[in-house]
């Protein structure tokens, strides 16, 4: 081990006018630790790198092998002609402007060990179409996936924690967002200018949801908007929550929202009304309220539910049998299918009239 140490420390006086310790197979690496012998990966001055590149375990210098951690600081920042990248199952942290304006990277894949994706690490990649984020990945920072403008569509797995402050802005053309369970605290324009979002969803957790500072979803033309649990905050402007219609899961207790414009529909899942503040007096005449049949008492004896003009009406909550349903419809009375999400009107061919939640 003091024989490897002293030749590292040369190799490395050697090239210490250098951006990089050594060079692999056309890939530039930066020794980290000589003791617990890992590297990362940077770059070559103004040397770019190009095409497809698959990031290895592992390295060999000098006979000794050597783990590959990380993606440091700007290591592929403004390549060109970068198409695609696949990181090996060690890495664990992609650093800050990683791949920043690799404007022809088309497809990443990420290991099982990372666990960081930093800020700005993917900004601007404008040739992605598809974010996947594993469960493995901990936290997601500042504008990491921000204008990514040509993304359609964007998955999260569970086990996600943390999502910054502007980590897709201005992803346009994304249709739904899922915000898993896992996640523990969202940040200030997460999903601020996704002006084609049509679905947000916040998954069911017993767990709050922390939302720093204002407007995570603000400015959002939806169309269905599922809040699964309790939301706490600085501040959130939901004036600018375009939704027609929301739905409030069994585990929400309590909610705090002021003006939501367009609303048409509210569906609350639970048999116990969740406090909430006052709604205007234009939304107790025109919105739809949709509660289990068996709470109606319950929302009908509590403020400020029982000030909608649309009390009582009930939710049948239980299975209903597909062969025994004639026709489907939405809540705004049009045709649709047992498939589709959302509060649905069922005709049944015993002429009875059914309302049930999906």
């Amino acid at each position: 081990m003091r024989f490897f140490t002293t030749l590292l420390f040369v190799f490395m006086s050697a090239l210490i006018a250098k951006a990089y310790d050594f060079e692999s197979n056309g890939i530039y690496y930066n020794i980290l630790s000589s003791t617990d012998k890992t590297v990362e990966v940077t770059y070559e001055g103004n040397k770019k790198y190009s095409g497809d590149i698959v990031i290895p375990t592992t390295v060999n210098l000098n006979g000794k092998e050597l783990t590959v951690v990380a993606i440091g600081k700007s290591a592929f920042s403004r390549c060109p002609d970068l198409t695609s990248i696949t990181f090996g199952d060690s890495i664990k942290t992609i650093g800050d402007e990683a791949f920043i304006q690799c404007k022809k990277l088309k497809n990443f894949t990420l290991g099982s060990k990372v666990n960081l994706i930093a800020c700005s690490a993917f900004e601007s990649c404008k040739s992605l179409t598809r974010i996947e984020i594993p469960g493995n990945v901990e936290t997601i920072e500042l504008s990491a996936f921000s204008y990514c403008e040509n993304v359609t569509e964007i998955i999260i797995h569970n086990g996600v924690k943390n999502i910054g402050n502007s980590a897709f802005y201005n992803n346009k053309k994304i249709t739904e967002f899922i915000i898993p369970a896992s996640v523990e605290k969202i940040g200030s324009s997460a999903i601020y200018g996704c002006d084609s979002l049509k679905f947000l969803t916040i998954e069911d957790s017993n767990k709050e949801l922390f939302v720093v500072l204002s407007y995570p979803w603000s400015n959002q033309n939806l169309d269905k908007f599922y809040i699964g649990r309790n939301i706490r905050e600085n501040y959130t402007n939901w004036r600018e929550i375009t939704a027609k219609e929301i739905i409030i899961g069994r585990n929400v207790t309590k909610l705090n929202w002021t003006e939501c414009i367009n609303l048409e529909t509210i569906t609350l899942l639970g048999t116990t009304p969740p406090a909430s503040n006052e709604f205007t007096e234009e939304q107790y005449a025109i919105v739809k309220v949709n509660v289990p049949e068996e709470a109606i008492p319950a929302y009908q004896a509590t403020e400020p539910w029982n000030k909608f003009w649309s009390l009582p009406t009930g939710i049948n909550q239980a299975e209903v049998a597909e062969d025994e349903v004639e026709a489907v419809y939405s809540i705004n009375g049009q045709r649709c299918s047992m498939s589709d999400n959302g509060v649905l009107i069922l005709k049944m061919k015993s002429g009875k009239t059914v309302k049930v939640v999906k």
